[in-house]
């Protein structure tokens, strides 16, 4: 099986001198473990990151629609930041977002096949 404790110990270290981003990705990892259990699934991770990819695994989940749901929360995410900062307005962030996922999506769905031997 993977080693989720040694995934969680080099996320740790590289985001060591990164106070607020090591707590805040210990926190989504919380928040994951919490979400795996009421699914009656046990993920033994720390970090977002690790705990998303160790749920996804858990669920089944294939490997392309696990990398684009995780990049669409993480646009996600950035889009919102730029709306609270007032770098762009609402309704622009809704097409920005859109935009950015569409070609995120063809990208990686791209990369994705050149990667897998399956195809």
């Amino acid at each position: 099986g993977v080693d989720l404790a040694g995934l969680d110990g080099q996320l740790d270290a590289l985001l060591a001198g990164h106070g607020p981003a090591r707590l805040a990705s210990r926190r989504q990892g919380s928040a994951l473990v919490r979400v795996a259990e009421a699914l009656g699934v046990t993920v033994d991770a720390d970090h977002g990151a690790v705990a998303f990819g160790a749920l996804a695994g858990k669920l089944g989940l294939e490997g392309i629609a696990v990398v684009v749901v995780f990049c669409y929360a993480a646009t996600r995410d950035l889009v919102g930041a730029a709306v609270r900062l007032g770098l762009v307005g609402p309704l622009r962030a809704v097409a920005l977002q859109a935009q950015l996922v569409a070609g995120q999506t063809k990208a990686l769905v791209s990369v994705y096949d050149d990667l897998d031997p399956a195809t």
